[in-house]
């Protein structure tokens, strides 16, 4: 079966379905170029509408020029859409996500169906990209630059009810009722919703601030993202080029993989093995007089959600050692005086308290107590929270030399 096919009914209307989210791209253009040359009164574009970027596709643009050539590839793709003469309709029923949002904004309506599964956005952000076909230049255009960082930088898909009040639908129908809606919506009148309150550089300077508070800049696809949503065209594709090009989202689409590999799996025996070691020896510095502070921030800042004697008070009686290291108030923690001290560079705190953790995981590498190092990195991701954007324990200390 093709993955996308046209056909066109007694009315007129030229229906593109599709029947499988990837590879579309070609047959694509060559339906587009179909309909320019033989004119429908509309174009419905339906069936299992693209998804994200397929993640071998992503691991192949290693080089910034490659990257933002397949983004104006794409581009250029649904412009051919927007720049069809005739009506355009996105009939929407189950995910829209990625690309196939970006097609469906390229179209002129968007009818989405209240099935719980019909689910549209634009993820790109969660695996180091940003959507490169179009979607950073029309979803602002549609519903206003503030509504659209609000999808777009921390990669946020909308059911159907959410997208229709900010905009991104014109209506939502029973899937019954989906294709009949559609025709009906070839009539509609054009919808562009530009919204200048507050004015761009306000937004974007208030979502920057934002978003540094929250990633610490770990994650520059959501700062990138901000940056060239609605910017224009060339702007997007070459952010698509340096993003998917980074080490963050290589490593981010590594870490995608081993989700889907390896599911939910935890380990306890990680835990013991890795995490009490880890947590013994940011007791040993703070025993050896390193202020308590100097500590956890180093570790924050290597990018752990939290430093690893605030993760001690947390444990509670699970841990059986030193704990009570911060007075808390509300959701304010403060060091106890008691555990000021000297300072440290915090490359050197990482260092030390990362060596521990390696060591840990060779052995239980070389005691094949974990199967592999890329199930080991996933329960670390998982289980315990090192950060994903370093692609895992034994992928970070590859990288760095450190195994």
């Amino acid at each position: 079966m093709a993955v996308v096919r046209l056909e066109r009914d007694a009315a007129g209307i030229a229906w593109v379905i599709f029947a499988k989210p990837t590879d579309v791209l070609v047959p694509l253009a060559g339906i587009l170029d179909a309909l320019t040359k033989q004119p429908p009164t509309g174009v419905i574009f339906t069936g299992i509408l693209p998804g994200d970027i397929p993640l071998g596709e992503l691991e192949n643009l290693r080089e910034s020029a490659a990257g933002m050539a397949y983004a104006q590839a794409g581009q250029e793709l649904f412009a051919k859409i927007e720049r069809l003469s005739m009506p355009t309709v996105a009939a929407i029923d189950g995910a829209c996500l990625g690309t196939g949002c970006e097609l469906a904004l390229a179209c002129r309506t968007r009818i989405a169906t209240d099935d719980p599964a019909t689910q549209i956005g634009l993820p790109a952000t969660q695996i180091g990209g940003l959507p490169g076909w179009g979607g950073t230049q029309r979803l602002p255009a549609l519903i206003g630059l503030r509504a659209a960082l609000e999808i777009i930088v921390p990669g946020k898909s909308l059911t159907a009810a959410s997208a229709l009040q900010v905009g991104l639908v014109d209506a939502v129908v029973p899937v019954s009722a989906l294709r009949a809606a559609a025709v009906k919506a070839l009539t509609f009148e054009r919808r562009l919703q530009r919204r200048n309150w507050p004015p761009g550089f306000l937004v974007q300077t208030l979502y920057r601030r934002r978003t540094v508070a929250e990633t610490h800049g770990f994650y520059p696809a959501q700062l990138k993202a901000i940056e060239v949503t609605g910017a224009g065209y060339l702007a997007e594709a070459r952010a698509f080029g340096d993003l998917v090009a980074s080490p963050v989202c290589q490593n981010l689409i590594r870490v995608e993989r081993l989700r889907k590999k390896f599911k939910t799996e935890t380990s306890d025996l990680v835990v013991q093995r890795i995490l009490i070691p880890y947590l013994q020896a940011a007791v040993g510095l703070l025993e050896d007089g390193i202020d308590l502070a100097y500590i956890d921030n180093a570790m924050v800042l290597f990018g752990w959600p939290v430093g690893p004697l605030r993760w001690l008070d947390a444990l509670g009686p699970v841990w059986q050692g030193p704990r009570g290291f911060y007075t808390v108030t509300g959701l304010r923690a403060e060091p106890k005086p008691q555990f000021k001290g000297r300072a440290l560079d915090p490359l050197a705190i990482q260092e030390r308290l990362m060596e521990v953790m390696v060591a840990r995981a060779k052995e239980l590498l070389q005691a094949r107590l974990v199967a592999s190092e890329d199930e080991l990195d996933f329960i670390m991701i998982e289980g315990l929270g090192f950060p994903p954007f370093r692609g895992g324990l034994v992928k970070w200390a590859r990288d760095t030399g450190v195994w």
